[in-house]
């Protein structure tokens, strides 16, 4: 499990809330201390947690709408893929959006 789970989560029409995610992704990858994040989406945090082996899941952006919460995650990759950081298009990292999961979009971060 991730030695810590953070709740920063936007509810909202996601065409509205797009900026202040853009916004808090930011101010979460800036901090000294992220090596690496990237962005996805589960409904299962503890599995989520050990397949990845992630430090810190940060949740962004909640709904009940499995388009918006693939929306928001295409968004989201899109604007932070290329930041130094970022994973989601790495060798080795989570690639582009998944058709398989909805629940929270979150931040996965590498410490």
């Amino acid at each position: 499990m991730c030695k810590n789970i953070m709740d920063r989560s936007i509810t909202g029409w996601h065409q509205d809330v797009l900026e202040e995610l853009f916004e808090t992704v930011q101010d979460e990858i800036s901090r000294g201390y992220v090596e690496g994040f990237y962005i996805g989406r589960t409904t299962d945090l503890e599995r989520r947690c050990s397949e990845h082996g992630c430090d810190l899941m940060i949740l962004l952006y909640q709904t009940e709408s499995d388009d918006h919460a693939i929306q928001v995650e295409d968004c989201l990759i899109k604007q932070s893929s290329p930041h130094e950081k970022c994973w989601n298009e790495a060798e080795g990292g989570g690639g582009g959006i998944s058709q398989e999961e909805s629940g929270g979009v979150y931040i996965y971060a590498f410490l």
